[in-house]
Formats: structure tokens, sequence, C-alpha cells
């Protein structure tokens, strides 16, 4: 296998949606669905038989906030102007 030989662990393919014909060959050869957009298809393969430490794709949108209650009882709270998710956008 040329990519032992040249001493590689992970392979990342990534396929355009034109050549989504190619998806079974992939498949066949080793390699997983790693993610997919509406462009491309990206797929790895981890060669060592050991346990695949290729880092998953990132799903997750993070939020800013904070709530602070000061000695006297007043609040003071801290929102993103901008949420995180589009679906949620102007719900605060």
């Amino acid at each position: 296998d040329g990519w032992r030989a040249a001493e590689k662990k992970g392979v990342w393919l990534k396929l355009p949606i034109e050549a989504h014909s190619l998806v079974s060959a992939a498949v066949c050869a080793g390699f997983s669905y790693h993610h997919a957009t509406s462009e491309y298809l990206q797929l790895s393969r981890w060669l060592p038989p050991t346990a695949c430490p290729l880092p998953k794709y990132a799903f997750t949108a993070i939020g800013v906030g904070g709530v602070v209650i000061n000695s006297k009882g007043e609040v003071l709270m801290v929102q993103e102007r901008v949420s995180p998710s589009p679906r949620m956008q102007g719900s605060w």
C-alpha cells in the first residue's frame, strides 16, 4: 500500500457532488463517511490497526451570555446580539 510505505496514518478524500458515483468504490477501499455539505462529501481512512484519533466534524454553535447580581440585588444581564443559530435569530 503506497500510503503505508509513505508512512501516512490518516487519509482524507473530498469528493465533489459531481463525483457521487465514486462513493461506493471509496467505501470498498476502506474509507468512511466523515461529513457532507451540499457541495461535497468528505471521507476518511485511518490506516493503523489502532483507534482512529481523527477529529469529528464540528457541528455545534456556542453562544455567549452572562448574569451578574451585585450586593444590592441589581442584575446585569449580557446576551449575544446575534443568535448562534439562524433559526433562532430574533428570538431574544
